[in-house]
């Protein structure tokens, strides 16, 4: 089973979930080159590792977060979820409001974290919790939607939808199963940390979302739920 996109139309280009995507792209393919020090080893490589630096450093790292994964299992499993989800929630908020509702996701993700956790929140890859928030605001809007698949069958692939709540949930197990690895690279991360930062971000999305949707952009005269 291949997800392709979202069966919910939305009517304006999804610039900011393109770029996003572009940005994790490339932000991973710089701290892995900075990882095996193909780039030198500078102060800059401390990017590359899990860990925080002083200063200015550490609010740079909690930035790139915002589009850097743990690693390429993360990266993909976030970049499709994001092509998956973000186009539709996109449209229906806005661009402008959807940059506030990934980066506010993120910071309340992040923030849960560091208030019952050991690690401060500059510490935590802040890309999953905005992209939960991202999957939680879609579920507010389209608690029904579907998510059109490819099926292989005996003559070649067949196309196919199923419920995006179980696209959702396969993410989060993903999420979930990758913080096993991330728990081994960050000292005082776990995967019930990974829980709660996933919990927090898609609820901070389901949230948002009903603060954020612009009304008029929620019926499409020739679709609707």
């Amino acid at each position: 089973m291949i997800p392709i996109r979202d069966a919910v139309p939305a009517r304006t280009r999804p610039i900011v979930t393109l770029a996003l995507v572009a940005a994790s792209a490339a932000v991973t393919l710089l701290f892995s080159l900075l990882q095996t020090g193909q780039l030198g080893t500078s102060a800059l490589a401390d990017i590359g590792r899990a860990g925080v630096a002083p200063g200015p450093v550490a609010w740079l790292l909690a930035t790139l977060s915002l589009v850097r994964p743990s690693g390429w299992f993360q990266g993909v499993a976030c970049a499709v979820a994001l092509w998956l989800f973000g186009p539709t929630v996109e449209d229906r908020v806005g661009h402008g409001r959807f940059v506030v509702l990934y980066v506010g996701c993120a910071a309340a993700a992040a923030a849960t974290v560091a208030a019952i956790g050991t690690l401060s929140a500059t510490a935590v890859v802040l890309l999953p919790g905005a992209v939960g928030g991202v999957i939680g605001a879609h579920a507010a809007l389209y608690p029904k939607a579907r998510i059109l698949v490819l099926i292989p069958v005996a003559h070649g692939l067949d196309v196919g939808d199923v419920p995006a709540v179980m696209v959702a949930g396969l993410w989060v197990v993903a999420q979930l199963g990758n913080s096993l690895t991330h728990n081994a690279m960050l000292s005082g991360w776990s995967p019930g940390l990974a829980l709660v930062q996933l919990a927090a971000g898609i609820a901070s999305g389901a949230a948002a979302a009903f603060l954020l949707k612009r009304p008029e952009r929620m019926r499409v005269e020739w679709w609707n739920p």
